[in-house]
């Protein structure tokens, strides 16, 4: 039977829809796959959900930090408090030498962080390679393993000390870790750990007894707000967001992705549902002329697979260069964020192609059931 300009039409905006829901289904994934290679290249921890109850507290930014350190640190709500600063600085060693400069790929600076004692490592469950056992532990510089190797490789460790450009402050190497939480200077790293000659002039990590964490927000805002309302934003924040801000904005577009796969998904499925629904009900006729001259229940799935068949192909080949180019533009924008990413674009586009599919195998074969359980007799005599 030769198919009206209305079954085409048909067709035309059913390869359409199908068009439109690969692309957005797909590209909710590779939303999902790229910010899960941010939430990775940042080293999320698996305690990350307690982290984010912790609060950062910075009392060198008040006009008297002295008596607002001493202020916040006698408040009840407090568990623990440890003091913690990030600062990005360069080693007195790496300036000696003008070829290092070059060997380091112009990567002189590092992200130091500092503490006074390895109580801060502890809490943040960073586990020390210890280098030598008779290195006081509290007084020393704990590299990461990748800054270690490439220090060694140098010959920068070849005093087995490093000295602080700018603070003159030297201590002997005593270890390395694997990684920090919520680090995403790609690995590279170097923890200080000296006594610090005023606590009120570094940061200070804040951890609530268990069940006190609103109760310790508000008490600090009141305190604040009493010795220096000037600079109450300015001092206090959730630890995690302290960290590394990057990871809100990975996670809100992650959901975002989600909902917008979901969404359309539901969207175009019940638009799919329905055209093919119109298409099936329409052909009721064909199958039923088929079925009195012999047709089997196979012989009538050929006929609406071929077709949709034709239809997926024709949908695949428009929608996949669309989200490759998708995937690119996000790959882009996750280069400026971290250096080293091997976005690919396969597995969101296979696993998108194979939810859409399946869904419409689905639909289709719910109305071919549907068609095949009714009469063809009744059928041929109303039509």
């Amino acid at each position: 039977m030769r198919k009206s300009h209305t079954h085409l039409f048909r067709d035309t905006m059913l390869c359409i829809q199908i068009v439109i829901c690969l692309v957005f289904v797909c590209s909710a994934l590779i939303l999902y796959n790229g910010t899960e290679n941010i939430l990775k290249a940042n080293n999320v921890p698996e305690k990350d959900a307690e982290y984010s109850k912790y609060l950062y507290f910075e009392p060198y930014l008040a006009s008297d930090p002295n008596r607002l350190f001493d202020e916040i640190s006698k408040l009840p709500e407090i568990e623990n408090m440890i003091m913690y600063d990030q600062f990005f600085t360069a080693l007195k060693e790496l300036e000696e030498d003008p070829e290092l400069f070059e060997k380091l790929e112009r990567n002189i600076y590092y992200q130091f962080y500092a503490t006074l004692d390895t109580t801060m490592l502890s809490t943040l469950g960073v586990d020390v390679k210890w280098n030598n056992n008779d290195i006081d532990r509290n007084e020393c510089f704990i590299l990461s393993e990748k800054t270690y190797e490439k220090f060694l490789e140098y010959g920068i460790l070849d005093h087995s000390t490093l000295t602080i450009k700018y603070s003159g402050i030297t201590l002997p190497v005593g270890g390395t870790v694997k990684n920090m939480p919520y680090d995403g200077n790609g690995g590279e790293f170097i923890i200080a750990v000296y006594p610090a000659r005023d606590k009120s002039d570094r940061g200070h990590i804040l951890i609530p007894k268990a069940g006190r964490e609103k109760a310790l927000a508000q008490r600090i805002h009141e305190t604040i707000e009493r010795v220096e309302p000037q600079a109450i934003n300015e001092m206090i924040f959730n630890f995690r967001e302290h960290m590394n801000l990057m990871l809100s904005l990975a996670e809100s577009v992650r959901t975002a992705g989600w909902i917008l796969g979901i969404v359309s998904l539901v969207i175009c499925a019940m638009s799919i549902f329905s055209t093919i629904t119109l298409d099936t009900r329409s052909r009721r006729k064909e199958v039923a002329i088929r079925k009195v001259n012999g047709a089997k229940r196979g012989n009538i799935y050929c006929i609406f697979i071929r077709i949709y068949f034709v239809l997926v192909a024709i949908a695949l080949a428009i929608s996949v260069p669309l989200c490759i180019l998708f995937n690119k533009w996000i790959r882009n924008i996750i280069e400026e964020i971290i250096s080293s990413s091997t976005l690919s674009p396969i597995m969101p586009i296979i696993l998108g192609c194979a939810i859409v599919i399946i869904l419409i195998f689905l639909i289709v074969s719910c109305q071919i059931n549907r068609v095949m359980k009714l009469n063809p007799t009744q059928i041929i005599a109303k039509e």
